[in-house]
């Protein structure tokens, strides 16, 4: 399972990079748009970070202005964290992730 999650997490990384390149946009851009540094978006876009969250992952898609799905289009992933959703509900602040989460999740299901 750890080698399917490091595959998830590399796959999903390049799928931001290949976005960010696309748009033009520095890491120090989108590092700062979302509150993180430029080293941790380096380890997200290696698919070195296991801790990544949900909320990083949106924060970078909603900076990229790209079509979520493309980028997170591995229905394991998506059942993987709307599991998570639960859990997230309870954070200050995460209301429009786990909306952007349930949206997800339903678009990969009706394309199905």
């Amino acid at each position: 399972m750890q080698d399917a999650n490091q595959e998830i997490l590399k796959a999903l990384g390049n799928r931001l990079r290949e976005a960010r390149e696309h748009r033009k946009l520095a890491q120090s851009h989108v590092a700062k748009k979302i509150g993180k540094s430029v080293a941790t978006l380096s380890q997200i876009e290696s698919g070195k970070s296991p801790g990544m969250g949900l909320l990083t992952v949106i924060n970078i898609i909603r900076v990229l202005e790209v079509d979520p799905l493309p980028l997170l289009c591995n229905i394991g992933l998506l059942l993987e964290w709307q599991g998570k959703r639960s859990r997230m509900e309870k954070e200050p602040g995460a209301e429009s992730a786990v909306s952007a989460l349930n949206e997800l999740y339903a678009n990969v299901l009706q394309a199905k």
